[in-house]
């Protein structure tokens, strides 16, 4: 199959970049050919070399709102889609597309929603979590463009059963072409990438990990407190924040405030060698979320042989059974989140079993099976 896939900007860190990185490498090594596309600013289709290797495109992708005026947007749409629209219809049929996979769909994507309707390609779309549910949210309106795309999509993945439900909730039309496909990793990856280590010595000697985005769906502010109760009985004990965005600063303050101010390491953006060997090094990995579509970090913590002490949440039922490989606690408790954590420090017998049970669930969380069901999906799209 040929296949493009529609891309968020390039990151090094996060769950979306993740994905499309998994997806793509893992279907380009079934034997399917792979190009890129993501939006960008100019009039003129470009392409280049994309970090993983694979051919990306660029072009922009004009609205007719949006701007600061709107008669200006409309009249630079009016002059601007024509352009746009033809360079991308050659595109797919110069290079033979079958299958475009929109992730993390835009309002601006509906543009492969109106190529579905002259070209012979199947459209799938795949939601991640914000895009949907800004911080964990329902949004008051969702755009004109967003909505076209998934009713003209053939084919909507999510990441989950739960966030699947979460979707339907606000498009039930979609029910009959929307699938749940579990994201992987390539865990032999990952722990080569650990093994590996850093010459220079960031991490603490004994810390609680947490990689998660700075922001109020995340719910560091919860961990923090949850922290300060955990050092009352294990006062060396460190905590390693990994990860950027808009409540850095005010988590910061909150960790000053609680006396914690140099018991808490901040890192902001990191490399994946830089992930693997914080998750390597801790001594149990948490994640305190409100609101979580998946939670990728989790399946890598498994990995990697570390306990896990995480909210009761949208998609992390799927990952971590409560008592098994993992401790579940529900959202916004600090007190219940610092007695599942001091649970896991205190008893080597339960560590030991949520370490070893956790080892055998990464399994079905592999970079191997999540492509084999995209591939099985478009597959099936292609014989409609």
């Amino acid at each position: 199959m040929k296949i493009l896939l529609a891309t968020p900007p390039e990151e090094e860190v996060g769950g979306v970049p993740h994905v499309v990185r998994t997806v793509s490498a893992n279907l380009s090594s079934r034997g399917h050919e792979i190009f890129l596309f993501r939006t960008g600013r100019e009039t003129r289709l470009s392409r280049e070399s994309s970090p993983t290797g694979f051919p990306r495109f660029e072009i922009g992708l004009q609205m007719p709102f949006g701007g600061r005026n709107p008669l200006t947007s409309l009249a630079i749409f009016s002059a601007r889609f024509p352009l746009a629209f033809v360079q991308l219809a050659r595109l797919i049929k110069t290079l033979g597309i079958q299958i475009v996979n929109v992730h993390y769909p835009g309002q601006s994507h509906c543009y492969f929603a109106l190529l579905r309707r002259i070209l012979p390609i199947r459209l799938v779309t795949s939601v991640h979590g914000t895009d949907i549910f800004p911080n964990g949210r329902r949004r008051a309106r969702y755009p004109t463009g967003l909505r076209l795309l998934l009713d003209w999509s053939d084919l909507v993945v999510t990441p989950s059963k739960a966030y699947r439900k979460d979707l339907l909730g606000i498009f039930p039309q979609l029910a009959m072409k929307t699938v749940a496909v579990w994201n992987g990793i390539d865990a032999n990856e990952l722990r080569a990438l650990a093994q590996a280590g850093y010459e220079e010595r960031v991490l603490p000697d004994s810390y609680l990990l947490c990689i998660a985005a700075q922001n109020e769906k995340k719910a560091i502010d919860v961990l923090l407190p949850a922290f300060r109760l955990v050092r009352q009985c294990y006062p060396g004990l460190q905590l390693v924040l990994v990860g950027d965005g808009p409540l850095r600063e005010e988590n910061q303050r909150l960790a000053a405030s609680l006396g914690l101010d140099s018991a808490v390491l901040f890192l902001r953006k990191v490399d994946r060698s830089m992930v693997a060997q914080a998750l390597s090094g801790c001594e149990a990995f948490v994640l305190p979320s409100r609101s979580e579509p998946f939670g990728i970090v989790l399946i890598e913590a498994f990995a990697l042989g570390k306990p896990v002490v995480a909210t009761q949440v949208g998609g992390i039922p799927e990952i971590v059974r409560d008592g098994v490989n993992g401790l579940l606690v529900p959202p916004d408790s600090p007190e219940a989140l610092s007695a599942a954590i001091l649970r896991v420090l205190g008893d080597k017998l339960l560590r030991d079993t949520l370490v070893q049970n956790a080892r055998v669930a990464v399994e079905g969380f592999s970079a191997e099976k999540q492509a084999e069901s995209y591939e099985s999906h478009f597959r099936r799209l292609l014989t409609v």
